[in-house]
């Protein structure tokens, strides 16, 4: 063999078995790294979906029970009760309302109410919690929401100061178990979570779990965890997001848990098992490797045979390795393509929310001006229909010619007292449930007197007798006007009814006298009774007897709330064996 010859081929060798590890190297850096980033990039927008859910769950779950909430403490005789602690009044009260969102929601814990000195009064669900309120940032108006830890139990609580006219009465709060976000994320995502809570709160909870890490395990919502919860428990959460369990590999995504004030009491955090991608990942070392170790060797049997087959062979390669970086471009681009579109659509959907969310605040606002206009149209009826009668008494007595100056300025006194009655009655409707209007000494016997001269026109004009019995004059101190209201709306109401029904001979019945060193009225018709059962549902928001569309059900509210409220009294009814009565003790 020719020496030179041989030292030309040696050289040659090995500058192109050189050229070629390196280009094998970092060929398989290349590929290591494109699927590195593609793997990360898909976790990182996985991520992104998860936190959608979870703050989409978070939201709307804050914003149900606020709701809830608001409707619950707005219910009839809530606030009365939770101003006066009775806690057994507060239970019987939202008993129901309990039972309806427990059933709606079976990780909602307990409802659970607090007075001023944010002490338990009543609870409605387990009874195993702490029985006052930790909070040590003063409290306004606006609703609270924050995790919390219990000795058995992690949760997520909302709560609803309860306000009167700027006073804090107390503390409306639900209680949810922490695990419906496991439950709302896994429904969505199809992975599993854990809750993760700061070792040092179990100092005063629990001495039962370890104190080696920032973060133990609390809870799960898996029967049969991924893995062992020693293993997890350990896990440093804080150093690092991926992990290797009993041979399986995940990546976390953990989202912080605050309480009321702003503190990370702990995680929420999920375990995407990513073995596939790991072994994906390590497949594209090995294959490069591998490929590279291969290819060396042909290279080296090929340079031995001969050059020409070498460059051959180095042809085909690049080949295959502009194919394979194709498809790699084609995998990445569909990828990229179902995220995006997979964004779109989440985005649509949360403006679709945001929409339906607008229209139910503006169509509450609109049913709540539409009951406003009817408790005023309803207060209106009768001196309006007072008005019409003086009026069509004027044009009679004018057409017949004996409307003298008298009646003409007795009929505009009684307008201008109408008139003035229906502008006490806005200004009284305006600050209905204002307590601090003045109280003054009056006569119940007057007070009736003049509001049965309201209802007199309407009364003559349709042969209805008013007797008025009293027994004494009773003097009391109070809203007169008020007083008036509620004595106006059960006349009106009884003047209704004899005129619906068509009863023969209709008759109104009013007693004034004193019982038990008590004030008493009494009103009684024979109109034939009061038709619902129990007779006191009259006494409920929009419920009323009279034929459809000529009551709002409003009226005997307002009464029975103004005597039992405002004048501390009680308003009570029931049928005799001619109409209906109705008693006033004040």
């Amino acid at each position: 063999m020719n020496p030179s010859h041989f030292s030309t081929k040696a050289k040659t060798m090995i500058l192109v078995l050189g050229l070629f590890l390196l280009l094998s190297f970092v060929f398989g850096w290349l590929r290591y790294a494109d699927v590195k980033e593609s793997i990360q990039e898909a976790q990182l927008n996985y991520s992104r979906q998860i936190d959608n859910i979870y703050q989409a769950s978070l939201n709307r779950l804050s914003l149900f029970y606020v709701n809830r909430g608001y409707a619950n403490l707005n219910s009839h005789g809530i606030r009365e009760a939770l101003e006066e602690g009775n806690g057994a009044e507060l239970e019987r009260l939202s008993r129901f309302r309990w039972e309806v969102l427990s059933q709606e929601n079976r990780y909602l814990m307990q409802m659970r109410f607090y007075d001023t000195s944010l002490m338990l009064i009543a609870s409605l669900g387990d009874s195993n919690l702490p029985s006052k309120l930790r909070i040590t940032s003063p409290l306004d108006e606006n609703p609270r929401y924050g995790f919390a830890l219990f000795p058995r139990s992690f949760s997520y609580n909302i709560l609803i100061p309860a306000y009167k006219e700027g006073k804090f009465l107390g503390i409306l709060e639900f209680v949810v178990s922490a695990d419906y976000f496991l439950k709302e994320v896994e429904a969505f995502s199809e992975i599993r979570g854990f809750i993760f809570v700061r070792s040092e709160l179990f100092q005063e909870e629990r001495s039962d779990l370890p104190r080696s890490t920032p973060l133990v395990l609390f809870a799960t919502n898996q029967e049969e965890p991924i893995a062992d919860e020693k293993a997890l428990a350990g896990a440093s959460l804080l150093s690092k997001r991926e992990h290797e369990i009993q041979g399986r590999f995940f990546v976390t995504h953990d989202f912080g848990l605050y309480s009321y004030a702003k503190e990370e009491v702990g995680k929420l955090v999920f375990f995407q098992e990513v073995s596939a991608a790991h072994q994906k990942l390590w497949g594209a070392i090995y294959g490069s490797f591998f490929g590279a170790l291969a290819l060396f060797l042909a290279v080296i049997v090929i340079l031995h045979y001969g050059f020409e087959v070498l460059i051959r062979r180095l042809e085909e390669s690049n080949k295959l390795l502009l194919q394979s970086q194709t498809n790699l471009q084609l995998l990445n681009q569909g990828l990229e393509e179902r995220v995006n579109r997979e964004i779109e659509h989440r985005m649509r959907q949360e403006e679709e929310s945001k929409e339906k969310e607008r229209l139910l605040l503006h169509q509450s606002k609109l049913a709540s001006m539409g009951e406003m206009i009817g408790n005023i149209a309803h207060q209106w009826r009768q001196p309006l229909t007072e008005l019409s009668a003086i009026f069509i008494r004027l044009e009679i007595l004018s057409e017949q010619g004996t409307l003298g100056h008298q009646k003409l300025q007795e009929g505009f006194r009684e307008c201008e007292r109408l008139v003035g009655f229906m502008s006490k009655t806005i200004d009284d409707f305006r600050g209905f449930f204002v307590q601090d209007k003045g109280l003054e000494l009056y006569s119940i016997n007057e007070a009736c007197k003049n509001t049965l001269k309201l209802l007199h026109s309407a009364l003559h004009a349709h042969a209805i007798e008013v007797e008025i019995i009293e027994e004494e004059e009773i003097w009391i101190k109070g809203h007169p006007r008020e007083f008036a209201q509620a004595i106006l709306n059960i006349l009106g109401n009884a003047k209704d009814i004899l005129l619906e029904r068509q009863v023969r001979s209709p008759q109104i019945k009013l007693l004034i006298g004193r019982r038990a060193n008590q004030a008493y009225v009494r009103i009684e018709d024979n109109g034939g009774g009061i038709e619902l059962s129990p007779v006191e549902k009259i006494f409920e928001p929009y419920i009323s007897t009279k034929h459809a569309g000529s009551g709002t059900g409003i009226g005997l509210y307002m009464s029975k709330t103004i005597i039992e409220k405002n004048a501390k009294g009680t308003l009570s009814a029931h049928n005799s064996s001619v109409g209906a009565v109705f008693e006033i003790y004040l």
